[in-house]
């Protein structure tokens, strides 16, 4: 005669216990596993308000306050936030009635030569705001490169600002500061 072997399904016991067994596994070798150290970030001056930008918690540093180097007694404030995800760009030439186009306006140069073109995505004013949205590359090539000048394009003339040392390491703490900085949602 053949005999036919019939198995048994496991019972459930049986499935809890290589379930747990697994888990414990798995557990002992994920604390095994050393922890990313996490980015130092000196001296952030970060604020997040407690208003609401379109709905959505933001942040920024302190503004930069820059003379126009061929204009007198003319300022600009500087100013970088996040919202999301996303590092944005603020200016406001301090002038009054300087009006700026919505579209290229502003060119920042780098030591190396190199040079991008940022278009205002902030309506055509009379006020000096300029605002920007950067993109990675735009973050990545600021964080990386000493920026030698900023141009800024208004109907009327150019404003040029040359930030030297200390305004160059100033805006890349800032963009850092700003870079790994988490929003929380309250």
């Amino acid at each position: 005669t053949i005999s036919k072997s019939v198995s048994k399904p496991m019972p459930q016991r049986t499935y809890i216990a290589i379930a747990f067994a697994l888990l414990s596994w798995l557990t002992t070798k994920a604390q095994s596993l050393p922890l990313p150290q996490p980015k130092v970030i000196e001296q952030c001056d970060v604020s997040q308000p407690k208003t609401k930008l379109k709905g959505l918690p933001y942040v920024n540093v302190p503004p930069m306050y820059l003379r126009v180097d061929n204009e007198e007694y003319t300022y600009a404030a500087l100013q970088l936030g996040k919202r999301k995800n996303s590092i944005f760009l603020f200016l406001n030439i301090l002038a009054p009635s300087t009006c700026l186009k919505k579209e290229k306006i502003v060119d920042v140069y780098f030591e190396s030569g190199e040079m991008i073109s940022l278009k205002n995505q902030y309506p055509l004013n009379c006020d000096g705001y300029f605002v920007r949205q950067l993109s990675r590359s735009e973050l990545k090539k600021m964080r990386n490169d000493k920026i030698t000048k900023i141009l800024v394009y208004s109907f009327q003339k150019v404003y040029e600002f040359y930030l030297g040392e200390g305004g160059d390491k100033e805006l890349k703490e800032h963009l850092k500061c700003l870079y790994y900085y988490r929003l929380t949602t309250n």
